[in-house]
Order: C-alpha cells, then sequence, then structure tokens
C-alpha cells in the first residue's frame, strides 16, 4: 500500500527520504529557519508561526546574545566574577523577529476569520518576487537562492563586527535550504504516493472482476436437484391415469 505521510507541506513532518533523518531534525531545521524565512517570505502558515515555534527560537537567539556577552576566566572563578560584553545586535534582532512573528501570527487569525488564510503549513511567498526577475525554477530558488542570499548577509553582518548575529544568520540560512530541500522531497513523495494509489485502485478493480466472474456464470444456469425429476414423473403418472380406460366400463 501507498506510504502513510503527514500533509506535503508539512516541512516539520517525520516522512522524509533524505538521510531518513527523524522528526525532531527535522522540527530542529524547520524552527531555527525561520530565523530567515520570516523576513524573506510572507503569509506564513500558521502552524509554522505557533506560539511555542516562535517562542523557542526567541529564547534561543537570547541566549546566544547571552553566551556572546558573558566571558569567564580562571581568576573569576575564584571570586573575581563575571564580565559581560556590550554586544547587544543579536538581542536587537531577537526583539526585532519576534515583533514580526507575532504580527504575521496574528494576520493568520484575522484571515482565517474571514476564510481566506494561507494553508497552515505553507512555507510563504518571496516578499521580493525573485520568481519574476530570476531565470530560475521556483525550486532552485527556495533551496538555493534564497538560502545563499542570507548566508551572503550573515557572513557580511561578521565582517562588519556583528559576529554572533552573522553567525546565527549563517547558521539559519544552512537550516533554511535544508527544511526546503525536504519539502520539496516530501511533496514529490506525495505525488508518487497519489499516483500509486490509483494504480492501486485499477488493480484491486480488476480483482474483483476477476473474483465475480465464475459466481456470475454459475448463477447464469439453472441449478438440477432430484425434486425436479420426482415431480416431472408423478405428473407424467397422473396424466397417464387420466387417459386409461377405467375397470368394467361400457361394452
Amino acid at each position: 500500500m501507498a506510504r502513510v505521510q503527514p500533509s506535503p507541506f508539512d516541512i516539520g513532518g517525520a516522512a522524509t527520504p533524505l538521510g531518513n533523518w527523524g522528526t525532531r531534525g527535522g522540527n530542529f531545521a524547520a524552527q531555527a529557519a525561520l530565523i530567515v524565512r520570516l523576513p524573506l517570505r510572507k503569509d506564513t502558515g500558521l502552524r509554522l508561526l505557533s506560539w511555542s515555534s516562535v517562542l523557542i527560537v526567541t529564547l534561543g537567539m537570547l541566549a546566544l546574545h547571552w553566551f556572546d556577552n558573558v566571558h569567564f576566566s580562571l581568576f573569576m572563578l575564584f571570586g573575581g566574577g563575571v564580565a559581560y560584553g556590550n554586544h547587544t545586535s543579536l538581542r536587537n534582532f531577537a526583539l526585532a523577529w519576534l515583533a514580526l512573528a507575532a504580527w504575521e501570527h496574528f494576520k493568520r487569525l484575522d484571515e482565517e476569520k474571514r476564510g481566506v488564510e494561507p494553508h497552515n503549513f505553507s512555507p510563504g511567498v518571496s516578499r521580493f518576487g525573485l520568481k519574476e526577475f530570476l531565470p530560475f525554477s521556483p525550486k532552485v530558488i527556495a533551496v538555493a537562492v534564497e538560502p545563499a542570499l542570507t548566508f551572503l548577509a550573515g557572513a557580511l553582518l561578521r565582517r562588519v563586527g556583528f559576529s554572533m548575529l552573522g553567525w546565527v544568520i549563517i547558521g539559519a540560512s544552512l537550516c533554511f535550504s535544508l527544511s526546503e530541500w525536504r519539502l520539496y522531497q516530501q511533496t514529490r513523495e506525495h505525488r508518487r504516493d497519489m499516483r500509486d494509489l490509483a494504480k492501486e485502485g485499477l488493480w484491486e478493480s480488476g480483482l474483483m472482476k476477476q473474483s465475480s466472474g465464475p459466481q456470475t456464470e454459475c448463477g447464469s444456469e439453472p441449478i438440477q436437484t432430484g425434486i425436479d425429476g420426482l415431480e416431472g414423473e408423478i405428473a407424467n403418472r397422473r396424466q397417464g391415469r387420466a387417459e386409461s380406460p377405467a375397470p368394467g366400463g361400457a361394452l
């Protein structure tokens, strides 16, 4: 039978032919990709923008901000305290990203009330219309072009001094490419499964015709029993008695 899988739009689903990595790895890549997916894409599905995903991504960036600013040393471990840096770029980006995610989430809720919301697992559409002026297929743009642009943006941020923010953007761009490739693989397998279902339906209908054929042929012929012959013999004897002359009849 055809393989049962989640919605082909679910980029965090368990079913994937890419290395057979499981649900946890897929969900991590999908959530990390939200860091760059949300600024690049609009109309992202509501389930991808769930409050749990938004909270996990925001807390993750704030934790990396704390890790980037805290400094330990051997002297500090023996009573010197902990020194903190003054890097604020990642924190500011995290707060701005949180505001954008909340705005998009409430937009999906409003669209849901009006009945015009996109698919809940929709990865969104480009804010910049890259398909209109780039000579590439939508797959290439989603898997390679958009992640490459965000990767270059992260490298540029590192170059100008925003080191941790640049590393976060670079890591998110890699997860973005992986999640888009995963989505493409799932969609392709889903199309193959749909074709298999049609083929299996034809095959099962052929089996039903083969199994019902002998029963139809047997049902078209009358079934002979011993009772039918006995009734015929009784009718013949009654007819013979009626035609024979009665004993002691007229001379």
